[in-house]
């Protein structure tokens, strides 16, 4: 147990109803306090042997068997080496971190997941060419873990993890196939036989841990490493740094120069800091991992003797300090305990503090946001330290002087519904103490009804000078700050309801009315929308928690939010308890997996918590495609989707053969023999976004390549998917499913899949269409007629300002008609009956086009050769056999333009 490490219970802690870190917050009475406070002026390190004692927060993850590092200002806590509960493949390193204030948390643990690196890079080769055979990046696979020094003697708290490199997967891959397609194949990288450990040391009375890693080489050659980092900060969380430049090289964008990075909650209740000793850091982002290395060690790197030599060690030091409120009451502690920012420029402290106050009345403001931001070398402003107003209007701390006198700094301010002051520039010279004086604000209160009068969720945007300034997820009735002035306000519920178009005055101090009514439009019946393809906070590259995520869903009239977060399977039917909106939008559980050479979406599989914390997804690490597709089904998948499908043009797919043209797999990473295609999944992401599925870089585009499935006779259905990760415009594009219900709240998980297996869906980036065989076949359906030519109907609606020119009926891929639609303005843009001639066995798909962007509200894209709506093909048997004759490879022959 963790003897020694609190007072006994008796002395233990009493909290009030509101205190975030109370032990009644959890159902299980889980706490770090279990038994007892932290004792001042000692820093504990123990094995944690309890299954009740753990941190509180949305991303808490340590638990039984983990290492706890524990002082009265802060604690941590480090996975044993057999615990693979993070998105990280290895255990060993830092997952939970969390102030304390006295014998409570500060507030909920919001920090993901630390990642040790190590590379070994040519940089200025790889900066000069962009040489990704230049680049080998390897991850920390810890492989024992041991407390080096429990602090009971009143020293550092020390946990030690020791391990190897191993594959960072997702850079792995990231890179083979950059290189792939860059034209100069690399391999997967192999270890570099290092012997790596980890200190994770905690003083007493400090909210810094310090993280030394030690390198030593086993290779009886000498070798030359360049330390690097990886962190998941955290959903929900604001991060932020400063940094001296920027460098954009290929698809990334590289911040040079950053002194350290910040990870604040949004609500003032705890910060966190990173930091590496004596670093000039550089890092980027890749697939929402922030990746950081020390510009100086990427040219002069470690140099480790063969083994056994004096010289074959090396170590480098990292700091993770954590604050109680906001961002600089986490980065003042960490500079004290690394006083040079920079390697060539010490780092002072001076005292920095000011008043928020409403300019009427000079009534303080609380929860005001003020940032002290600094002017790069390239003369933009970046953030520095981020404060927020306590109670009295308060805030302070420190800024940080690098020993520049040129250095010029500003304050700027924010508050939700305010005019934001104008900055107040200084230098170091001469600290101001500002009061920063806001003006009073305005509220939008909002009423948003169907034809009922019934509430309804809407999606409320805000212009002014052709800009968007805000959007607003309006659950129906409700208020949000809107700083005074005249907006135009577009209110859309999706594609099939009446989009609202007014301006509107926000007065300042007293609330301005909007009240709108929504009419449905369009007629879905018998069918339900869903986007196949969203991510929430779960995703490590997704910042939006689940309740928004419904939000937006429910906002963008969809029906179902399918929850395909990366290497994540679980539910979000908890954003639906919490904001109350199962009436207008249902959940499906799927996941996807970041795979490589393609990413692959599962429907409605089963989470497995009691397996691991993520759900018991497929790992996916070093599989072909066809094994990928086969461990998909085996963990229960109703529906395997090819995702966005850049496979096709790696591969080399071939629509006159239906292989892959590619005969080497280890230009892909993958092992000799690999399967690089395989015909076991359901779906395919025709359209992901509004990109034109015909054009596409290297060839006619998916829409020939989804055709050629069916030419060889596999019936793989055609979707829809938006592949949101941010806040914009769920469902556009979107998937209509057959649904005997319009209802979400009696959404039948089954029948969404055997709708989806079966091809009774339309693909829609704006338009609704209906269409039948002889008055009785549907999407999906076989209908056999002989005599050479089929009775085709077509109904096509739409918003009013949702144009639809002209659509295509093809058959086998081939344009058979080209028609123009007879109303492109109104809401039924066709109704009627065609003759399609039909010679042999073929599949039927149509699909509708328009010319103008979406109206205003809904996203908007470039219409050229995006289709409104894709039906998935209706099939006739010809021949009288009865079953489809697929005709073979072939070359899809149309065009798209509008009829003459």
């Amino acid at each position: 147990m963790l003897a020694g490490l609190w007072l006994a219970a008796g002395f233990g802690c009493h909290h009030s109803e509101s205190d975030p870190g109370r032990d009644a917050e959890d159902p299980e009475g889980r706490s770090l306090f279990v038994e007892g406070c932290p004792v001042s002026g000692l820093a504990r390190a123990a094995l944690i042997e309890r299954p009740d004692l753990g941190m509180l927060g949305p991303q808490a993850l340590g638990e039984e068997g983990d290492f706890l590092l524990m002082n009265d200002e802060s604690a941590f806590i480090v996975t044993s080496p057999d615990d693979v509960d993070a998105y990280w493949y290895y255990g060993g390193i830092l997952v939970d971190a969390v102030a304390l204030d006295g014998c409570r948390q500060a507030g909920p643990e919001r920090y993901e997941e630390f990642l040790p690196l190590v590379a070994q890079v040519n940089l200025l080769e790889f900066l000069e060419e962009f040489d990704l055979g230049a680049v080998t990046i390897r991850g920390f696979r810890g492989e024992r873990a041991e407390v080096l020094s429990d602090g009971s003697d009143g020293g550092d708290a020390v946990v030690r993890v020791h391990g190897t490199d191993d594959t960072f997967w997702l850079i792995e891959y990231t890179l083979v196939a950059a290189a792939f397609s860059l034209g100069a194949p690399r391999p997967p990288s192999s270890p570099l036989g290092l012997d790596i450990f980890i200190d994770y040391i905690l003083p007493p009375d400090s909210p810094v841990l310090r993280i030394e890693v030690h390198y030593r080489n086993r290779e009886g050659r000498p070798q030359a490493v360049v330390p690097a980092t990886a962190h998941l900060f955290g959903p929900t969380t604001d991060v932020y740094f400063s940094s001296l430049t920027g460098l954009s090289l290929a698809d990334y964008y590289f911040h040079v120069g950053i002194p350290w990075i910040t990870s604040a909650s949004p609500t003032g209740d705890g910060s966190l800091t990173f930091a590496m000793e004596g670093a000039t850091l550089m890092g980027t982002s890749i697939s929402g991992v922030f990746a950081a290395f020390d510009i100086a060690r990427g040219l002069l790197p470690l140099r480790l003797g063969p083994a056994g030599s004096a010289g074959d060690t090396a170590s480098v030091t990292y700091f993770m300090s954590v604050g109680i409120t906001d961002g600089v009451s986490s980065e003042i502690p960490l500079q004290n305990a690394r006083p040079r920012a920079f390697p060539w420029a010490p780092c002072e402290l001076l005292p920095f503090a000011g008043r928020a106050v409403d300019a009427g009345t000079g009534e303080p403001i609380s929860g005001a946001e003020l940032e002290v931001q600094v002017k790069d070398l390239d003369g933009s402003w970046r953030p520095l330290h981020r404060f927020r107003t306590n109670a009295a209007g308060a805030f302070g701390g420190a800024v940080a002087d690098f020993g520049s006198p040129d250095t010029e700094y500003r304050l700027t301010g924010r508050v939700d519904g305010r005019p934001a002051p104008e900055p107040i520039p200084f230098t170091t010279a001469d600290i101001p103490r500002p009061t920063v004086a806001f003006e009073p604000g305005g509220v939008l209160a909002h009423e948003v009804r169907n034809w009922q009068g019934r509430p309804m969720p809407a999606l409320i945007t805000l212009w002014q000078d052709g800009s968007r300034t805000h959007r607003i997820l309006s659950e129906g009735i409700g208020e949000a700050p809107v700083p005074p002035g005249t907006y135009e306000v577009s209110v859309t519920r999706g594609y099939e309801y009446k989009t609202f178009h007014e301006s509107v005055t926000i007065e300042p101090s007293v609330p301005t009315p909007l009240r709108v009514r929504l009419d449905r439009v369009v007629d879905t019946t018998d069918f339900l929308s869903m986007d196949g393809h969203m991510h929430a906070a779960p995703s490590p590259d997704s910042q939006v928690s689940i309740p928004d995520r419904i939000r937006t869903a429910a906002a963008a009239g969809l029906d179902v939010a399918m929850s395909t977060d990366h290497e994540y399977i679980g539910s979000w039917q908890s954003g639906i308890d919490e904001t109350g909106l199962d009436d207008w939008v249902a959940t499906v559980t799927g996941l996807e997996l970041t795979a490589h050479p393609e990413h692959v979406n599962l429907y409605s599989v089963e989470p497995q918590f009691d397996v691991d914390g993520r759900g018991n997804f497929v790992r996916w690490y070093g599989l072909d495609i066809a094994e990928i597709y086969a461990a998909a089904r085996e963990r229960g998948a109703g529906v395997v989707t090819l995702n966005h499908p850049n496979y096709m043009r790696l591969v080399g797919y071939d629509r006159l053969t239906g292989t892959a043209l590619l005969d080497d797999p280890t230009d892909l990473g993958l092992a000799a023999g690999a399967e690089l295609w395989s015909w076991n999944f359901d779906a395919i992401e025709y359209m992901n976004g509004h990109r034109s599925p015909f054009d596409v870089p290297g060839g006619n585009g998916y829409f020939d390549d989804w055709m050629s499935f069916h030419n060889f006779g596999h019936a793989i259905t055609a979707m829809g998917t938006s592949d949101i990760h941010g806040m914009d415009h769920p469902g556009e594009p979107r998937t209509y499913f057959a649904s005997s219900t319009d209802n979400p709240r009696r959404t039948d998980e089954s029948e969404l899949v055997a709708s989806l297996l079966a091809g009774r869906a339309l693909v829609s980036a704006g338009a609704f269409a209906r269409v039948e065989i002889n008055g009785a076949a549907d999407m999906g359906d076989l209908m056999t007629d002989g005599d050479g030519s089929v009775d085709l109907a077509v109904h096509i609606e739409a918003l009013p300002e949702i144009d639809v020119t002209h659509f295509l009926v093809f058959v086998n891929c081939d344009e058979a008609l080209k028609v123009a639609a007879s109303d492109p303005g109104g809401i039924v843009k066709y109704d009627g009956d065609l003759a399609v001639p039909v010679s042999q066995d073929a599949h039927i798909v149509v699909a509708g086009f328009g010319s103008n962007r979406l109206p205003r509200g809904l996203s908007q894209y470039d219409p050229n050769h995006v289709p409104r709506f894709t039906t998935n093909p209706i099939y006739v048997d010809v021949d009288g056999n009865g079953i489809f004759d697929p005709p073979g490879g072939k070359t899809c022959t149309y065009d798209l333009d509008p009829p003459l």
